[in-house]
């Protein structure tokens, strides 16, 4: 050509100011390579001449009528730059479609994955409790002082004291969970969720009730009349939210209860979980009208789930500090229940999230891995789609366009991508939350708040906005370095992807990393579900219930009739295989309990060895499936009046006998609140153990099953194991049950198999997370992987065919390919090892029955990655051994 493009941009750049000259020949640009490339130089060249030569005078006209540009002129400027820089980045991003899809495609799969996480993680962890002042908020537990972390309630009398000698809380209170039978005329007999609390509660959380108040201490005391304040749903439910609630009388546990308030419905977003009271709380009933009113003066009884508000000038650490002292000062002065005994202020919010944070946190960072692979696999398809626009960057180039301009183009591409990816990615995350939401265990607090609120998007596009930064910089430093003598180059002898190959390397590792988490976790689930409870779970149901009665009463041999009579009514139904009754079904861990053995030395007050305390009714373990391994279970001799009998578990003889000593005949002292029990109980029986708490309790504890004629118990579960189905024998066992009871509340029905599988939920909840997650490393690492290899081979077309023609088959060629492939799958694998082995600690508290260097594991995830390498890896290589020498060298030529 005559006259270089370049010099045309001079004349524009003369004729106009810099800023006009770049506005109008960017638009130029990128439409004079792409005709380069389909008509050829000169046509281009020509186009281009008569499309400067048409902006000439206008722009001559705008230079001539033009003054000094104020600062709003150039912000305007600026702006036009920017909006020049989008509209290009777009038309360019639309004129390849499919490499657009499939980037913002992968974008949008990290993006979203990050921002259901974190909408999860805002709701339980990061969301302030909703009190005035929630940080001022601690929990005060007891524990024994040579286990700290063995947190237990704290005794009535004990929270007395301390709210009478404490001066670093200025409020104190005491709760407990309650579920009073709710009866009346126009209801069916039903238990509602209710918090038993003391008055100060409502002073001690800064409550402003809605509508009416809060208890009296006068209210609190015992034998005042009844009286409740309802939940805010529950107000809505069952009063339609009316403001003549107020002096309305409901009917608990047989007696009347005046409602004189309303709590706000804030309160329902606190979470509970048996850490503040409880958010799905129906009513608050005063402390003296709950469970514990009439065991209130024991100091040996820990019932009381105690919180209380920091005064304004003092400190956590203070407040422990006392605490720890009033905690001593009560050992000393009550030596048979507080020796040994300590207290723990822990912050409110720390006490709710303490399950679930390092479970939170885990997923969290795994989903930060994810997205990091995404934008590394982003990152390599960027440099791929550089390489093969070096003639569109160095005509570009030849045409005037600064090292600037050209990264200011590429980086607006990669924002644009991204920024595309973040909103596709507020999509992906509401559908991801959905499914996490369904998958989530319900022991995880304030999780129905999770949800696209704007901060969580505003966190997407932030993240995404990042993303940019990170897999975009590069290949816009990259491509925009590049000059019209690299390009050129470049394009006909190829070039180097050894940038390409690091990306893939680190794709390889980070999906090494949570491949061998989610192999860790899958084999730890795999282990807890193979765990055999000590029971069989199948066909096997229990219905709780709980007679209205005190718990020191001369009416306990009636309350023993009464749940004996019901097993064998129930027994007689059809369907019905066995029965029996316990204080507690095999899922419920109960409470635990101190002892002695007769005949050993005494031990040192708190030094006391302890056990599960298990009531059952004879046919108790013939009703559950759990194995008699020595002597004999309670059976109908165990009557009130007969020598104490008490059976044992596995747990129990381990921990407190010798291998070869005797357990049967052994002897315990055990105390009881019923004057015509047995003063001592005799060994008859040793039984398997059952996990309590599920497949994941890897250590049974110990228990003791004692007769419930000699330790009789108002509130048992019935345990019915049947032949039929279950919803067709309810309504006979309600029945059944009625006939003795009418006001019996029986809406907690408790099928075991599916109890038993709840234990598993947040295992289950995590493993499946992660496991989704190292799914989705493993295919955008093997499309890393196929990718590279593929361009590669594109790249080298020429060099392949030429060492066909001179003599190499197909064999060495794929060869060749796939063992380029495996050797940076195998580097990826070795780095991503050692990052997994750094990691592995963050695992520990989630694994089960294995260790977090399982051997087995890091095996197969090696194996699984290298042949998925070798999968990704063949399918170039096939297409290189395909290429034909002659056309290759025709097309050269």
């Amino acid at each position: 050509m005559s006259r270089p493009p370049h010099r045309w941009k001079r004349l524009v750049e003369w004729v106009a100011s810099r800023e006009a000259a770049e506005f109008v020949l960017g638009d130029l640009e990128e439409e004079f390579g792409e005709r380069v490339r389909i008509h050829g130089t000169d046509a281009a060249c020509a186009w281009y001449r008569s499309q400067v030569a048409r902006s000439l005078p206008a722009l001559a006209k705008h230079r001539l009528t033009s003054r000094p540009r104020t600062s709003s002129q150039k912000g305007d400027s600026v702006l036009q730059a920017l909006l020049l820089d989008l509209r290009q980045s777009a038309r360019s991003l639309l004129k390849s479609p499919g490499f657009a899809l499939l980037a913002v495609s992968t974008l949008a799969l990290g993006i979203g994955a990050n921002g259901s996480i974190f909408s999860i993680l805002d709701a339980v962890v990061l969301r302030p409790l909703p009190f005035p002042q929630p940080e001022r908020l601690v929990l005060v537990h007891n524990h024994k002082l040579d286990d700290p972390r063995d947190r237990n309630q704290v005794s009535f009398p004990d929270f007395r004291d301390l709210a009478e000698r404490s001066t670093q809380f200025s409020h104190v209170a005491a709760w407990e969970p309650a579920r009073p039978s709710f009866t009346g005329d126009d209801v069916e007999p039903t238990r509602l969720a209710a918090n038993s609390v003391t008055a100060s509660m409502f002073d001690t959380l800064s409550l402003q009730l809605p509508l009416g108040r809060g208890f009296t201490a006068e209210e609190d005391a015992e034998g005042a009349s009844g009286v409740a304040v309802l939940s805010h749903s529950f107000w809505q439910q069952r009063f339609a939210a009316s403001a003549e609630v107020l002096g309305q009388s409901l009917r608990l546990n047989g007696r009347p209860y005046e409602v004189v308030g309303v709590l706000p419905a804030s309160l329902e977003r606190s979470g509970g979980g048996g850490v503040l009271p409880a958010a799905r709380a129906q009513l608050w009933i005063p402390w003296n009208s709950g469970p514990s009113g009439e065991v209130s003066d024991m100091r040996g009884v820990h019932r009381a789930r105690v919180v209380a508000r920091l005064a304004a000038d003092a400190s956590l650490e203070a407040a422990q500090d006392e605490t720890r002292a009033i905690a001593s000062d009560l050992a000393s002065a009550f030596p048979d229940s507080n020796a040994e005994q300590g207290m723990w202020v822990e912050p409110a919010r720390d006490s709710l999230i303490r399950n679930v944070r390092s479970t939170l946190t885990l997923l969290f960072g795994a989903v930060g891995l994810v997205l990091l692979l995404v934008c590394s696999n982003v990152s390599s398809l960027l440099l791929g789609r550089s390489v093969t626009r070096q003639s569109e960057l160095a005509v570009r180039s030849a045409l005037g366009a600064g090292f600037g301009r050209l990264f200011r183009q590429l980086f607006t591409e990669s924002l644009v991508l991204a920024l595309a990816g973040g909103l596709a990615g507020i999509a992906v995350s509401w559908g991801l939350l959905r499914v996490a939401l369904a998958l989530a265990p319900s022991s995880i607090p304030r999780l129905d708040e999770a949800g696209l609120q704007p901060h969580v998007m505003a966190y997407c596009l932030g993240i995404a906005t990042a993303s940019a930064l990170v897999f975009g910089t590069a290949p816009a430093l990259r491509a925009a370095s590049k000059g019209i003598g690299q390009g050129l180059r470049a394009r006909a002898f190829g070039e180097r992807t050894t940038l390409r190959q690091s990306l893939v390397v680190v794709q390889v590792a980070l999906a090494v990393v949570l491949m061998m988490g989610a192999g860790l976790l899958l084999r730890s689930f795999w282990t807890a579900l193979n765990v055999d409870p000590g029971f069989r779970d199948e066909a096997l149901f229990a219905v709780s219930m709980e007679l209205d009665m005190p718990y020191v009463s001369p009416e306990w041999p009636r309350a023993v009739a009464f749940y004996a009579d019901v097993a064998e009514r129930v027994r007689g139904l059809p369907g019905v295989v066995s029965t029996a009754s316990a204080y507690r079904h095999p899922l419920d861990a109960g409470w635990g309990t101190t002892f002695r053995f007769q005949g050993r030395p005494e031990p040192a007050p708190g030094k006391e060895p302890e056990a599960r305390f298990r009531p059952v009714s004879p046919n108790y373990f013939t009703t559950t499936g759990t194995a008699l391994l020595e002597g004999r279970t309670i059976d109908s001799r165990d009557v009130a009046t007969a020598p104490g009998a008490v059976v044992v578990n596995e747990s129990f003889v381990q921990r407190f006998f010798e291998p070869d000593q005797t357990v049967l005949g052994e002897r315990i002292d055990y105390g009881h609140w019923w004057r015509a029990g047995p003063d001592d109980y005799e060994i008859v029986g040793v039984v398997e153990n059952v996990h309590f708490e599920g497949r994941s309790d890897a250590a049974p504890r110990p228990a003791l099953y004692f007769a419930h004629a000699q330790q009789p118990i108002v509130e048992m579960n019935l345990l019915v194991r049947h032949s039929g189905t279950l919803e067709a024998l309810l309504p006979l066992v309600r029945e059944a049950i009625w006939e003795l009871e009418p006001d019996m509340p029986l809406d907690r029905i408790l099928p075991m198999d599916a109890l038993l599988d709840r234990t598993l939920a947040q295992r289950r909840f995590i493993t499946t997370l992660l496991t989704a997650f190292a799914a989705a490393a493993l295919l955008l690492s093997a499309l890393g992987t196929y990718g590279m290899l593929a361009f590669s081979v594109q790249r080298r077309t020429q060099e392949i065919g030429i060492r066909i023609a001179l003599g190499a088959d197909a064999t060495s060629v794929t060869r060749s390919i796939v063992r380029q492939g495996l050797l940076l799958v195998g580097l990826g694998c070795a780095v991503g090892v050692v990052g997994a082995a750094a990691l592995s600690g963050t695992l520990a508290s989630q694994l089960f029955g294995i260790e977090r260097s399982d051997p087995w594991t890091l095996l197969g995830v090696s194996a699984l990655l290298l042949t998925v390498a070798f999968l990704a890896s063949w399918i170039p290589a096939q297409r290189a051994a395909a290429i034909d020498p002659a056309r290759t060298l025709r097309q050269d030529a």
